[in-house]
Formats: C-alpha cells, structure tokens, sequence
C-alpha cells in the first residue's frame, strides 16, 4: 500500500514528483514489483543541464557520529538456485575506512559468490589506503595489453602464441 502524497500510480507505474513525497515513501519497509517484464527503476532528471539523478543510500546511525567500517550501503544481486532457493550472487558495498572530520575515507567492495561462498571479495577500491586492491588473479584475453604508467609507459601482452613486455619510456631494471 503506497501513501500517493505527491505520487500517482497508472498501470504498472508510480510517478513520484518532489523530494518530500521520495522521502515520505522511502522510510522504512521495501518497494516490491511484480511485474511480469523486466522491471526498471528511473530516476530522471528533467533539466537540460550537466546534472543527473543521484541515488543516495545513507545510514544515519541515528544522528550519532559514523565509525570505521560502519556499512553505508549497497546493491545485492539475487537470483533462484537450481533448488529454486534465492541466492545472492554478487554484491557492491560501501563501508567507512575513517569517519574523521576533514580526512573521511570509504571504500567499496566487489563481492562475487564463489563456490558456493556469498562475500568472496574480488576488487577493493579503498580511499583510505588510496589504493585498488585485487583480492583475486585477475585474466587479460589474447591481444590485450596491461599498461602500467601514467602515459601507458610498460606494456604487457599474450597474443596467442607469444607473450611481450614493451618499455616505451625510460629504462626497464629487473632487479
């Protein structure tokens, strides 16, 4: 049952205008769709400007002070097992490295089910240590190449039948 304070509901669609009525819809509980096609949420910015619709997920800890690693939120994606048990089979989350005034820090984990495993982080996109961490080996196909360098500077590349290491600038050192 939806409140339509602002809100119209035609068909298969509800139209909500204004930030008020989103906010009166959004506390607590969950938006279901059983729709028979793929079902789609917009969020649209009308404007002709360079601005878009934003989606925030926020956790207000009830208005006290966030702590590191407070989850902030996230995107799940769920489907029906062979057994017809629904499984999450990748998740997107955002946690807090440090909620410290004037050095706030995040970082979002790219976690993939993994043998059975729901978590098995892959990628780590972490703020804090201002770093990309992979969790996992990471598969670059034939004829792709691994650039490392500001200006692509050290390339690495299979193309089927050889591998090459290319330094395009400066000196290669083994050491």
């Amino acid at each position: 049952t939806f409140q339509t304070v602002g809100a119209s509901i035609l068909g298969n669609n509800l139209t909500v205008s204004g930030a008020t009525a989103m906010e009166a819809l959004t506390v607590g509980g969950t938006l279901l769709t059983t729709v028979a096609a793929v079902p789609v949420a917009q969020f649209v910015h009308p404007n002709d400007d360079a601005t878009g619709a934003v989606l925030e997920l926020i956790n207000s800890r009830a208005g006290n002070p966030g702590q590191a690693n407070d989850f902030c939120g996230g995107l799940t994606f769920k489907s029906k097992d062979s057994t017809s048990v629904a499984t999450q089979y990748s998740k997107i989350s955002t946690k807090i490295s440090s909620p410290t005034n004037t050095n706030e820090a995040g970082y979002m984990l790219f976690d993939v089910t993994t043998a059975g495993t729901s978590g098995t982080t892959y990628l780590r996109l972490d703020g804090g240590l201002t770093k990309t961490i992979f969790s996992k080996s990471t598969r670059h196909n034939d004829f792709v190449t691994a650039f490392f360098g500001s200006s692509d500077d050290l390339g690495i590349y299979h193309n089927g039948t050889k591998s090459a290491i290319e330094n395009y600038v400066g000196n290669l050192e083994i050491t």
